[in-house]
């Protein structure tokens, strides 16, 4: 099954990079494919899954990176961008850098690596599916903890 994201396959995303399709007003839920939670940023900081309720700190925006193929991800709520804290793998939100450890590329299987520490993947802690729990960056390790897709808020 060929994947598409926001409205392109994987393949267009990695050679425009956004480059015209994504837009200011266009805001993203990140959802966790197993559990159905999604990515939700109400402490401002820490990054966690929860349920689906429609706030802006479940909001995602998306912006060209520093090179072809990566994104920043970027709060709707707070405008900040999504990163990582390397002494504990957290993952968290702070202001936008051009640091590699912001930056994002999806894959076909529905992982999405960081660029700034290479294999890494965005990966529900202990593969504890309850609402509330924490997200982190992993090691590839191909699970269910690290398959997000992307859908459209209109």
């Amino acid at each position: 099954m060929l994947r598409t994201y926001f409205g392109l396959t994987l393949f267009s995303i990695m050679v425009v990079a956004c480059a015209g399709v994504c837009t200011d007003d266009d805001v993203y839920i990140i959802r966790h494919g197993f559990s159905g939670l999604v990515l939700d940023a109400r402490n401002s900081r820490k990054i966690q899954v929860q349920h689906f309720n429609g706030y802006s700190t479940q909001l995602w925006k998306f912006e060209r990176g520093l090179k072809i193929g990566l994104f920043y991800i970027i709060s709707n709520y707070t405008g900040n961008v999504l990163g990582y804290r390397s002494h504990d793998r957290s993952l968290l939100l702070a202001e936008k850098e051009d640091s590699l450890d912001q930056q994002w590329r999806v894959t076909w299987n529905d992982r999405i690596f960081n660029e700034g520490k290479k294999n890494y993947t965005i990966d529900v802690t202990d593969a504890n599916y309850t609402a509330g729990n924490y997200v982190q960056v992993w090691p590839n390790n191909l699970t269910p903890a690290q398959e997000f897709t992307f859908e459209k808020k209109i």
